[in-house]
């Protein structure tokens, strides 16, 4: 079952066939509500989510966002600053510290379940959530297998939206032959001193070049310029 969702997350053309796919296998894996966020984190300004998926009931949701949850949600918390898989009951089993999350705790509807957190280089996150359908004595007897099943799903799936995500960026705004020669030798290690001599233009002109690669591709820096080119398959290095 799983061979299955792997080769086809993999070959997922775009986020929406790909959001198909994640939704099958995980009611596949006795998922009931599911939820999958992904962005970056903004200094100063804390997780900025680009992409969200969910099944979740929309009258929660819409409660869930005007009521402000999303600040101080445990599981949300947790997985933002944990890097391996944990269970809604790691989390529920102390007692919330403030009104808002005791009032969240009671209304949430989902006790069983797990969360996958993802973090990936240069400040991108994603996360899933997955509470389960299965009753409790089975989820006790298979807890383990499931959290496996489900992280590996959740990191397929995000793998691939970060690559689809990319790829859509790239081709909204193309990088030139000379932007993409100067990422490919930054991509080497060269500076732009370096960069310069080795194409026989200026430093000025190089770091022009790779300034207007950093504004297509929406970064900040070289190295996540150079690392979204990558996933984009704009660099074969």
């Amino acid at each position: 079952m799983i061979e299955k969702f792997f080769c086809e997350i993999r070959a997922a053309s775009d986020q929406s066939a790909l959001e198909a796919k994640f939704a099958a296998a995980m009611k596949s894996l006795h998922v009931g509500t599911y939820n999958y966020g992904a962005g970056r984190m903004v200094a100063g300004e804390g997780p900025t989510v680009e992409r969200f998926w969910t099944n979740m009931d929309p009258a929660w949701l819409q409660r869930y966002v005007e009521r402000g949850y999303h600040r101080t949600d445990r599981l949300v918390t947790a997985g933002l600053v944990r890097v391996t898989p944990f269970f809604f009951e790691d989390v529920f089993c102390t007692p919330p510290l403030l009104p808002e999350q005791q009032e969240m705790e009671t209304m949430f509807p989902f006790k069983k379940g797990i969360v996958v957190p993802m973090h990936s280089p240069f400040g991108r996150f994603g996360m899933v959530s997955a509470a389960t359908t299965l009753p409790a004595h089975l989820w006790e007897q298979t807890k383990f297998s499931v959290m496996a099943s489900i992280s590996l799903v959740a990191l397929l799936a995000h793998q691939r939206s970060e690559e689809l995500a990319a790829q859509e960026l790239a081709a909204d705004a193309p990088l030139s032959e000379r932007e993409l020669e100067t990422l490919r030798w930054s991509a080497y290690g060269k500076t732009s001193e370096e960069i310069a001599l080795i194409l026989g233009i200026t430093e000025r002109t190089v770091r022009k070049h790779v300034g207007s690669a950093m504004a297509k591709l929406d970064v900040k820096t070289r190295v996540q310029a150079v690392a979204k080119a990558i996933a984009a398959g704009l660099l074969k290095i």
